[in-house]
């Protein structure tokens, strides 16, 4: 690849990667605030959390179809082998490759973060599923087994005790 277009394509790559850091850098901080108003039953910042969520995975959905366009336009393709191509080729001093890697960690890191949330969620989620099923009588979601029959056993109605 001629020099002119190898340090075109860094150039390209290293603003889209730096601005995407700072999406990333936003998104962990949002995580961690979800994390905190999961914990706390924060409704409200619950809500306003998600917008803001939002519109940093908009952000960074962005910023990877220009990372792929770079990519694309200085010919190593855009399939997963794509950017390390683009490493060797155009990274002599080994920046870009060390911004690509910091990049990926806290990708991960939110990732991990995003999960642990998730977890909350859906504990949370089971906890209001077991007091709807107490205060309901005890009916659960699938009322019928896998023979098509009511299972047996089934406890009685907080109304019937």
């Amino acid at each position: 690849m001629p020099a002119d277009r190898a340090e075109t394509c860094r150039l390209r790559l290293q603003r889209v990667l730096d601005t995407g850091a700072h999406e990333l850098a936003q998104l962990a901080a949002l995580l961690q605030e979800e994390r905190n108003a999961l914990l706390t039953r924060d409704a409200d910042s619950l809500q306003s959390l998600a917008d803001s969520k939002q519109r940093c995975l908009l952000a960074l959905e962005d910023l990877e179809r220009h990372r792929i366009a770079c990519l694309t336009d200085a010919g190593f393709g855009r399939d997963h082998r794509a950017m390390a191509d683009c490493l060797d080729g155009c990274d002599t001093a080994g920046t870009l490759a060390t911004t690509w890697q910091n990049y990926l960690a806290v990708a991960a890191s939110c990732n991990s973060v995003n999960l642990a949330n998730g977890a909350i969620i859906r504990a949370r989620q089971q906890q209001v599923a077991a007091t709807l099923s107490v205060l309901t009588g005890g009916q659960q979601a699938i009322t019928y087994g896998p023979g098509g029959k009511t299972p047996r056993g089934a406890s009685r109605t907080l109304g019937e005790a």
